[in-house]
């Protein structure tokens, strides 16, 4: 629905417009005003729940810190093993790290993103489940006039899009949401669909999941997690470190063989 919604609402005048229903501007500040109620002040923050990846038979918990803007370090735990990978994303690069088979992926920020405008606290406010507005940022009161919101008919909450899409991308972005302002859709894809990011939210008592999928040159990759609520006192997770035994691999190959 997101996806057909995103195509509709963006439709050049003249052309025949779909269901989403354009909020007049004091409705569209109520439904502002309902969505960011939702958001939780935070300077950095601790995430922990369950973990899965398509083609991993596996089940493994995770650890998350994040700290705001600056730093996203991910560290995963199998029963049994304890700690067999970590993720340490921050402004310039980007580490994946097998501590099973003993490799690593490092690269460049830019690389990551080349292909989707999403930036570090963008995937921040993924993992937290907030809407966020290309080059201003999460969604807040103060930079609400820079979306529009709309009502479609037979759906519950709102679709919200931005007004300043990243066309130096060709892309579009665009979120849906519960009645209550919770976020249930994210999606970036560009115009084409062939580079997509997709989360998608289901609240259930005391932990959300989120499902992520990827689209790169029309190949999905599926991930999923659950959430337990946020520790917005959390400890910092400390990254593994990549020593001479380790031995650096493509993003690709490092995916083909998690375990």
């Amino acid at each position: 629905m997101l996806l057909t919604a995103i195509g509709a609402a963006a439709k050049p005048s003249g052309q025949p417009m779909a269901e989403p229903h354009l909020l007049p501007a004091d409705s569209a500040v109520m439904a502002a005003e309902t969505i960011t109620g939702t958001y939780t002040p935070w300077k950095q923050v601790t995430l922990t729940g369950k973990l899965r990846i398509d083609g991993l038979f596996l089940t493994p918990s995770y650890k998350m810190y994040m700290k705001k803007g600056e730093r996203i370090v991910l560290s995963i735990r199998v029963p049994l093993m304890g700690e067999v990978g970590t993720l340490e994303v921050d402004k310039k690069k980007f580490i994946l790290v097998n501590k099973v088979k003993k490799t690593y992926v490092m690269q460049d920020i830019s690389s990551l993103m080349a292909d989707l405008p999403v930036t570090l606290g963008d995937l921040q406010d993924i993992f937290l489940g907030r809407i966020f507005l290309p080059d201003s940022g999460t969604l807040s009161m103060e930079n609400s006039d820079e979306a529009e919101f709309y009502t479609v008919p037979g759906e519950e909450g709102w679709l919200v899009l931005p007004l300043r899409q990243p066309v130096e991308y060709e892309v579009n972005c665009g979120y849906t949401t519960l009645p209550d302002g919770r976020t249930s859709n994210i999606l970036v894809t560009t115009l084409d669909c062939r580079q997509q990011a997709e989360a998608e939210y289901t609240y259930k008592k005391n932990e959300t999941e989120i499902s992520l999928r990827v689209r790169r040159n029309s190949k999905d990759r599926d991930f999923g997690l659950t959430v337990k609520d946020p520790d917005f006192n959390g400890r910092p997770v400390a990254p593994a470190k990549v020593d001479k035994d380790y031995r650096q691999v493509s993003l690709r190959d490092f995916f083909k063989n998690l375990i």
